[in-house]
């Protein structure tokens, strides 16, 4: 009778360790056919992979749009746009492609197909449009776009930039030098930078914090250093700030002031082409 009862007793952890064994391996089979219908990592895997050959492909078409070779750059942003519709940079640069083109009417489609897939970056969008109407002769559709360009800008250098390059197409000479001096002034101050980098953190963040920028210079009086203007002399962006301004000045035959903005331009960037064009077409111009 004890042996009997002992027999029993090993038999019920026998069949708990059995059922066990049967939930386990059917847990596992359908798990297993589950993540051959639904690989979710494989697709996350698959999809970061498909978007780096895109992003080579973009690459690949803005570097053949640099060569002016702006047919064969589209064919480029079509296979990227084939692998991945809502790329933005592929959409916005083939709407470039076809704005250089002329072809402003699909090139508009692709700026607004842009638009409507809400990128981060929306303003140089916006400027592209300016461009096309500037040139249609719509001038209140490129004020319209203008306005949008400088409103959704997170850089207040870019937006002063923009500003002038907007004057200058209109032939505002006098409004296209203020809009460059004001970003040369902004380009200058470490504050500038700091404020852009909270005010793009805060709109990548899509919270409706509002930014309060401070004018007080002392805020970041321990952090401007000699390092942030060394850095500051090595900027092209620099350069081609005083470029732009030298250019309008030479424009309104204010030749003098010119060169010394160009050679302001060559001093940060040797080998920069179109400050040093410049300067020799005012030796050529003025006989110097």
């Amino acid at each position: 009778m004890n042996q009997n009862k002992n027999i029993r007793r090993n038999i019920v952890p026998d069949k708990v360790i059995s059922i066990a064994v049967i939930c386990i391996y059917s847990f596992l089979i359908i798990f297993g056919i589950y993540s051959l219908t639904h690989p979710k990592w494989l697709v996350d895997v698959s999809y970061e992979n498909k978007k780096q050959e895109v992003s080579s492909l973009v690459y690949a078409g803005i570097e053949l749009s640099r060569k002016h070779q702006e047919k064969e750059a589209i064919e480029k942003f079509d296979e990227a746009l084939a692998m991945i519709p809502d790329f933005v940079e592929a959409i916005v640069n083939k709407g470039v492609s076809y704005k250089r083109l002329k072809m402003y009417v699909p090139a508009v489609k692709q700026f607004e197909i842009a638009l409507g897939l809400s990128p981060f970056d929306s303003s140089n969008i916006y400027s592209n449009l300016k461009d096309i109407y500037i040139e249609t002769g719509d001038t209140a559709k490129a004020d319209y776009y203008f306005k949008k360009a400088f409103e959704t800008s997170h850089s207040t250098i870019d937006k002063y930039m923009k500003k002038g390059i907007h004057y200058y197409n209109m032939k505002n000479l006098d409004s296209s030098l203020a809009s460059y001096r004001q970003a040369l002034y902004f380009r200058q101050k470490m504050l500038t930078y700091y404020n852009d980098i909270l005010e793009k953190e805060i709109r990548k963040s899509k919270t409706n914090f509002k930014l309060q920028i401070t004018n007080d210079e002392n805020v970041l009086k321990p952090y401007d250093s000699v390092g942030f203007k060394m850095n500051l002399n090595m900027d092209r962006g620099l350069a081609e700030n005083y470029n732009k301004i030298g250019f309008v000045l030479a424009l309104k035959g204010r030749y003098d002031e010119a060169l010394v903005n160009f050679f302001k331009a060559v001093r940060i960037w040797k080998d920069y082409p179109d400050a040093n064009a410049n300067i020799r077409y005012i030796y050529d111009k003025t006989g110097k």
